[in-house]
C-alpha cells in the first residue's frame, strides 16, 4: 500500500504541474514559445468572472494533493505539512516566471496553498475518527481513480480539438500574374478604378476576378496586414463562435510595446497593466479599432515572438499559393509588409470563411473593458450590403481599403463581391474611390439589392 500511496503522490504531482504550467495541453513544447511573463504581487487585484473560475478550479485541484502528503508523509508537523505545499506552489509560480510561460501570481500561491490546507485538514479529521490505513486506503484509491478519470477525459477532448483544428484553403499560384486556383482573370469586364493606386475585384461564388492592372506592384498593406495576423492566429490557436478563446493578462512588456508605437505615431488604444482579455478581445482591438499595439501582443503571446510569427505567416502564405505577400510585421506598420491587389483579395477570401473573423469585421462598434464603445475604423461597414472588412493608412502605404460586400444575384442567390484600393490619396478619396468601384462591381456582375 505504502507504494501505491507513493506512486499515487508522484503521478499527482506530475497532473498539477501539466494543470497549472500547461493547462493539460498536449502541445508541451508550443507553451515554451508563448513567452508570457508577469509578476502579480497583490492577490486578488483585477478579478473577473474567469479569475475566480480559475481560483476555484486551482482551489479544489489542490485538495487531493493535501489528501496524498497526509497519506504519505505521517511523521511530519502539520504546519510542515502545509509547508511542502506552498513550497510546491511556489516553486510551480517560480517556473512560470523563469520559463516565461504564465502570470507569476500570488493569488495562485495562496489558492493552491489553501486548498492543500483543507486537503491535509480533511485528512487528519478522517484519521482520528476512522482506521488510518483504511483512510489511507481510501485516500489513494479516490485520488488515483480521480485522476484516471480526469487523464481520459482530457485526452478526449483535446483530441476532438486538434482534429476540428480548422485548416485554410491550399491554393497554387506562381506569382502576381498567374491566375489562382479559386479566381479566374477577366479581362472583358470593365470597372470604375480610382485614378491613383493598385485596385482589385473578385466576385467570390462565380470565381472571377478583376484588377486595375496586369502588371501589379507589390505595396506596403499597412493595416490590412492584421487580416493576415487574424488568418494566423486563428490557425495556431482556433476557437469556435460564440467562445472567447484564450484569456491573456497585460504585462510591463505589453506597456512598453505601446509606447513604442505611441512614439511612432501608429494606431493604438489605451492598455492597463493587470486587465486581462480573451483572444476574441484582442482581435476585435486589432481588427475593428486597428490597434497596432494589440497586434503585436496577440502574436508574440500566440508564436512566442515577432518573428516567430513572421515566419509562421510567411509559411501560411506559401500553402495558400500567395507568393507576392511579404510579412515582416503583425500589425502592417513596417513597410517592409507588402502584397498586391489580387493577393489581398485571396487573402479577404480566407477571412471571409473563418466565423469568428468574419463576425468581428462586420461589427460597426464594440464595447470594450476600460475603454468603452469603440467604433470600426470602416466607414463603408453597413452601407449599401458592405460586411467589413480592413483599412489601412501609413506614409508609406497611403490610404487602403479591403471591403466585402454581399448582394442578390438574379438567379435568386447571394455574391460576394470582395476588393480592395491600395495607395489612394486620403481617406476622402479612398472612400468615394471604393463606393463608385463598389457600385460599377455591382452593376457589371448584375447584382441588385445587399443581401445582408
Amino acid at each position: 500500500m505504502k507504494f501505491l500511496s507513493k506512486a499515487a503522490l508522484a503521478v499527482y504531482l506530475l497532473f498539477l504541474l501539466w494543470l497549472v504550467l500547461f493547462k493539460f495541453s498536449l502541445h508541451i513544447f508550443e507553451t515554451f514559445d508563448s513567452q508570457t511573463r508577469g509578476l502579480s504581487l497583490i492577490p486578488f487585484v483585477e478579478m473577473t468572472q474567469k479569475s475566480w473560475r480559475d481560483i476555484f478550479y486551482n482551489f479544489v485541484s489542490f485538495i487531493p494533493f493535501g489528501l496524498l502528503i497526509g497519506v504519505n508523509v505521517k511523521r511530519a508537523t502539520f504546519r510542515r505539512k502545509l509547508a511542502y505545499i506552498f513550497l510546491f506552489s511556489l516553486t510551480v509560480e517560480v517556473t512560470q516566471y523563469i520559463c516565461a510561460i504564465g502570470i507569476t501570481d500570488t493569488t495562485d500561491l495562496v489558492t493552491n496553498t489553501t486548498g492543500g490546507l483543507l486537503g491535509l485538514a480533511l485528512y487528519s479529521l478522517s484519521a482520528m475518527h476512522l482506521n488510518s490505513k483504511k483512510v489511507d486506503r481510501w485516500a489513494t484509491v479516490a485520488v488515483g481513480t480521480l485522476v484516471s478519470l480526469l487523464f481520459i477525459f482530457i485526452l478526449t477532448l483535446q483530441f476532438s480539438h486538434d482534429r476540428n483544428r480548422p485548416a485554410l484553403p491550399s491554393q497554387t499560384v506562381a506569382s502576381a500574374e498567374t491566375n489562382t486556383s479559386r479566381l479566374t482573370l477577366d479581362n472583358t469586364v470593365r470597372l470604375a478604378w480610382p485614378s491613383v493606386g493598385q485596385a482589385a475585384v473578385a466576385n467570390v461564388e462565380d470565381g472571377l476576378l478583376v484588377r486595375s492592372s496586369n502588371n501589379e506592384k507589390q505595396h506596403p498593406t499597412a493595416s490590412m496586414a492584421k487580416v493576415i495576423a487574424a488568418l494566423a492566429i486563428m490557425e495556431k490557436r482556433p476557437f469556435k463562435l460564440g467562445q472567447e478563446g484564450e484569456a491573456y493578462t497585460v504585462t510591463q512588456k505589453d506597456i512598453e510595446s505601446l509606447r513604442t508605437y505611441i512614439a511612432s505615431d501608429g494606431s493604438v488604444l489605451p492598455l492597463r497593466i493587470g486587465i486581462e482579455l480573451t483572444q476574441y478581445q484582442a482581435m476585435q482591438r486589432m481588427l475593428i479599432a486597428s490597434d497596432n499595439n494589440m497586434a503585436s501582443v496577440l502574436t508574440e503571446r500566440i508564436f512566442g515572438s515577432e518573428q516567430a510569427y513572421v515566419s509562421y505567416a510567411q509559411k501560411m502564405l506559401q500553402r495558400m499559393g500567395l507568393s507576392q505577400t511579404i510579412v515582416a510585421d503583425a500589425s502592417g506598420f513596417s513597410a517592409a509588409t507588402v502584397s498586391t491587389p489580387s493577393e489581398l483579395v485571396e487573402i479577404g477570401i480566407a477571412a471571409l470563411k473563418d466565423p469568428v473573423i468574419a463576425e468581428i469585421v462586420a461589427q460597426q462598434h464594440i464595447q470594450l473593458p476600460g475603454i468603452g464603445v469603440i467604433n470600426n475604423t470602416n466607414q463603408l461597414l453597413g452601407t449599401d450590403g458592405v460586411i467589413g472588412i480592413k483599412t489601412g493608412t501609413t506614409n508609406e502605404a497611403g490610404s487602403c481599403l479591403l471591403f466585402a460586400a454581399r448582394y442578390a444575384a438574379k438567379d435568386g442567390k447571394t455574391r460576394t463581391i470582395i476588393g480592395v484600393i491600395m495607395g489612394d490619396v486620403d481617406h476622402a478619396s479612398l472612400y468615394n474611390d471604393s463606393r463608385t468601384l463598389l457600385a460599377s462591381a455591382k452593376q457589371s456582375f448584375g447584382l441588385t439589392d445587399a443581401s445582408m
